[in-house]
């Protein structure tokens, strides 16, 4: 659950509905996250992954009557945070930790974006909730283009020779 006193807090003050919306898509990350983590070893999850991350991303477009936006939580960020000052010690640990790790392996990625959504608890000011939060948006795009090249590159070398030109014998 979110707090409520530290969420309403923004420039743009939050109603009871946007911190609602804020769950239901962060519910959503967290199973997704979760399912995939699960199924990770026993079936290929990309395509259901790419899915929901794409689902996720686009949460706030359904809910037309919310005031906060995707948008609202990165300007945020942009225009008072960018600096990085006052964001907790704990928070920037774990967020760093896996801004920095190998981006090579699906299954650590999806695992490092599990550790950071879980790191709510962590979040206890407004600086620490728009980096957080951009954060989490940054590394669902990450695993997007991930996945994508995972895709391309299988593509591309299951096609190398097959596309030589034919000669007439």
């Amino acid at each position: 659950m979110l707090n409520l006193n530290l969420w309403t807090s923004f420039d743009e003050n939050l109603s009871t509905v946007d911190i609602e919306v804020l769950e239901k898509r962060l519910e959503f990350l967290r199973d997704t996250l979760e399912d995939a983590a699960t199924q990770y070893c026993v079936e290929d999850v990309t395509s259901e992954l790419d899915l929901n991350l794409h689902i996720y991303l686009k949460y706030f477009d359904l809910y037309p009557d919310a005031n906060i936006s995707a948008w609202l939580i990165h300007d945020s960020w942009f225009y008072y945070y960018s600096d990085g000052v006052g964001i907790g010690y704990e928070l920037n640990s774990v967020l760093k930790e896996v801004f920095l790790q190998p981006a090579t392996d699906l299954y650590l990625q999806i695992s490092g974006f599990l550790k950071c959504l879980n790191s709510g608890h962590l979040v206890a000011r407004e600086v620490d909730a728009v980096v957080w939060l951009s954060f989490l948006d940054y590394m669902a795009s990450r695993l997007i283009h991930h996945i994508g090249h995972i895709r391309m590159q299988r593509l591309f070398q299951s096609t190398q020779g097959n596309n030589a030109p034919k000669t007439q014998g």
